[in-house]
């Protein structure tokens, strides 16, 4: 890992099938084109794994070279109460094409939310959140190509359990550095985990309120963490 780097970066480390599950349901947002000199984000598609309600990462935006989505915290969340476990788990799939003439360089998911605790509990009443991103890449440069993947870092490992404090943020992300590699077109899948887990007298609630898609070289990821925080202030 590079100290200078907020996200764990994977660059030649691959793996050899992309993560995929049985999805109960979806929501296709089109394409998101840029202009000249700009990257597209092509086939834009969400969905969910665990039988929760869509929208979850909700409506994309474009904003420049970043693709900001708007989650909806009522159904991004996993809440459990009086012993129980609930699990959230959504995916994003997408294609993104670097501009004629140019290559991709660094891909990251900037993510954030909160979660909180309430009644009577220990480090048994808990919450996580948990993502893997996974790159293909589709443009004639490889006839077989492999995977990259790269797991979310999170700032503050979870679980985060109810012995700590009641209340909390956390912000998280994960990066593949395609830097070097002529790469100009890849498929992107990012699945994202949210779970509670409670105890007879406790709840727990952990949500995602804020996520964009930066495909920049290195230097602009730093930027994206600024948007993040500005994203998450607008959305109080």
């Amino acid at each position: 890992m590079d100290p200078k780097r907020p996200c764990a970066m994977v660059g030649a480390v691959c793996v050899l099938a992309l993560v995929s599950g049985a999805a109960a349901s979806m929501i296709n947002y089109g394409d998101f084109p840029g202009g000249p000199g700009q990257i597209d984000f092509l086939q834009v598609v969400e969905a969910e794994t665990t039988g929760d309600p869509l929208p979850m990462s909700g409506p994309p935006a474009r904003v420049g070279e970043w693709l900001e989505f708007d989650p909806d915290v009522d159904n991004y969340r996993a809440a459990a109460a009086g012993g129980a476990t609930d699990m959230t788990s959504g995916t994003l799939h997408m294609t993104i094409e670097a501009p004629a003439g140019e290559s991709l360089g660094v891909l990251a998911i900037e993510e954030s939310g909160a979660y909180s605790f309430e009644g009577t509990g220990d480090e048994n009443t808990y919450v996580s959140v948990s993502g893997m991103l996974t790159v293909l890449d589709i443009s004639p440069v490889d006839p077989n190509p492999v995977p990259w993947t790269a797991g979310l870092v999170v700032d503050g490992p979870p679980p985060y359990s109810m012995d700590e404090g009641g209340v909390g943020v956390f912000s998280a992300c994960a990066e593949i550095d395609l830097t070097g590699l002529g790469v100009t077109k890849v498929l992107l899948n990012y699945n994202n985990t949210l779970t509670a887990v409670s105890q007879a007298a406790s709840t727990a609630v952990i949500y995602k309120d804020a996520l964009i898609v930066t495909p920049e070289p290195a230097t602009l990821t730093l930027l994206a963490f600024g948007a993040l925080a500005a994203l998450r202030r607008r959305r109080r």
